[in-house]
């Protein structure tokens, strides 16, 4: 009698798992994160892909960076394509690499942006340029003086009488 009534359960059971078999319960995705378009003719970004720009770590200021076409300073920020970009420091102190992405916006308007996301980790002696690069900063690029100016950002000024 157990044994017929244990069959039995297990009978229920399994039709009762086959009747529910197709029946499973939709759970909703999270919507995708959208990343913020932006129209490619307010970047800088596809006028400086492929190019490279140098710079002195030893006149490099927290705040600032100066970078130029002089290839006679060893180290570099190349922009890869109109993504993504790399600094190789290549001194006798400290040799390393920051690689990211980037989004350079033309003009003044766009005061204290995010404009570059660093992927790889900093070492101790990339900290400060690492701060600088991965915090808020306003870039001035200048194609004719063949300069990009660096330098620390802040949030946006406040309009007069707020």
């Amino acid at each position: 009698m157990k044994v017929s009534f244990i069959i039995f359960l297990f009978f229920c059971h399994t039709l009762h798992a086959q009747k529910n078999r197709g029946k499973a319960e939709h759970i909703p995705q999270p919507p995708l994160k959208l990343e913020n378009k932006v129209d490619p003719e307010e970047l800088w970004n596809s006028s400086l892909k492929g190019s490279k720009w140098y710079f002195d770590i030893k006149n490099f200021n927290k705040d600032y960076l100066l970078l130029d076409n002089n290839i006679s300073k060893t180290n570099t920020l190349t922009f890869i394509d109109d993504q993504h970009f790399q600094l190789k420091i290549d001194n006798k102190d400290c040799k390393a690499e920051i690689k990211g992405s980037y989004k350079i916006f033309k003009g003044d308007s766009v005061f204290g942006s995010h404009s570059f996301d660093i992927r790889s980790p900093h070492q101790k002696c990339t900290k400060e340029i690492h701060n600088l690069l991965s915090g808020l900063v306003l870039i001035l690029y200048d194609g004719q003086k063949k300069i990009i100016e660096i330098k620390r950002g802040a949030h946006a000024p406040s309009l007069p009488g707020q």
